[in-house]
């Protein structure tokens, strides 16, 4: 199975001051290029670890520029929240925000999977694809997984996990414990 993987797209509606070009539309060809990578490599599966919108109530421009993208893959797609995506935190609000009323609406049409149950985990063929809520100020220390099936099991979070704690209030691999087989994280 080939996955594609991408995070933190923190789709805009307005190009910031300080960029040369125009942002919006520098990321909606950065879409199509997965669109395109999802179509020309064979993909079976798109995986992303959230932070979608730059904030969790996108422009409507902004919620479009994600759905065009969602219905012209070819694959399904399986993502989770990022702290960008939620209001305060707090994944109770994730009904209520740009984020979470797309994928209501992409899922009807069986286009999209947004996994938001704490400990939740999604079967695709061979494969089990977990996940964890994070919250930034309380990082994450371990994910650890039943793991009673043949699959490959894989992990999918929002938080800060890196080979260096280069913030000092971030997790390090060294000091991560997992079973998982591949872990996917954001930020």
């Amino acid at each position: 199975m080939k996955i594609l993987f991408f995070t933190d797209g923190h789709l805009v509606s307005k190009t910031n001051v300080n960029r040369i070009d125009n942002l919006p539309e520098t990321q909606k060809l950065k879409l199509n290029e997965l669109i395109d990578i999802c179509t020309n490599e064979d993909i079976n599966l798109a995986l992303s670890s959230g932070d979608i919108f730059d904030r969790h109530t996108p422009a409507i421009t902004t919620m479009n520029t994600f759905t065009n993208f969602v219905e012209c893959l070819s694959v399904p797609f399986i993502l989770c929240p990022g702290n960008h995506d939620l209001h305060g935190y707090n994944y109770k609000t994730l009904e209520t925000t740009g984020l979470g009323y797309t994928c209501k609406l992409l899922k009807t049409y069986n286009k999209i999977t947004l996994m938001k149950k704490n400990n939740e985990f999604i079967d695709v063929k061979d494969i089990r694809i977990h996940f964890k809520e994070t919250i930034d100020k309380h990082p994450m220390k371990d994910f650890i997984v039943d793991k009673t099936t043949n699959k490959i099991h894989i992990g999918l979070i929002h938080d800060m996990v890196y080979n260096e704690d280069f913030f000092g209030t971030v997790t390090q691999y060294s000091d991560f414990e997992t079973n998982l087989d591949i872990m996917f994280n954001g930020h």
